[in-house]
């Protein structure tokens, strides 16, 4: 039916499912979910710049919340495959972030400033965890390799630029 609201709850509950755990964020909405290779974790990040980890066995365990260095909404977050300490996220502002659940209070271990405009979406192409993909609204699909070596923005940030494809 053109124009009514379905709330995807109510929908979910009269096909039978039930709702089994429920996350929330402090701060605006969550923007993007993203399993680890093993099933056992799950990343939500979103308006609030954070990324949160939770265990998936037997219910939804809070692990850890990793501040990002974004200055906009986060959009995307995909663990690095067969790595369960990395998370990759982009954002509003452009960024590409790597963060570790290793270091909780300083997540962050390297930052992409490479598209001109909102980054969009990101991948690690052919389950490898060195290479990652970045798309925005600059048109560009970019390519960053986490095996570069690092450079030193203005600021003092560890910042690279990617690839492009053509």
């Amino acid at each position: 039916m053109v124009g009514r609201y379905f709330n995807p709850i109510d929908v979910a509950v009269e096909c039978g499912f039930h709702l089994s755990s429920q996350m929330s964020s402090p701060r605006g909405c969550i923007n993007s979910l993203g399993f680890s290779g093993d099933g056992e974790l799950l990343a939500a990040a979103g308006d609030d710049l954070a990324v949160r980890v939770w265990r998936c066995r037997e219910g939804y365990t809070s692990l850890n919340v990793l501040q990002s260095n974004h200055g906009g909404n986060i959009f995307a977050s995909e663990f690095a495959p067969h790595r369960n300490d990395l998370i990759a996220t982009c954002a509003a502002d452009g960024r590409v972030q790597v963060l570790t659940t290793e270091r909780p209070d300083s997540p962050v271990l390297r930052l992409f400033t490479a598209h001109s405009n909102m980054a969009h979406s990101l991948a690690f192409p052919f389950q490898h965890s060195c290479i990652l993909c970045s798309v925005g609204s600059d048109g560009l699909c970019l390519v960053h390799d986490l095996r570069c070596p690092v450079q030193q923005d203005a600021s003092g940030h560890s910042a690279t630029t990617g690839a492009g494809l053509s």
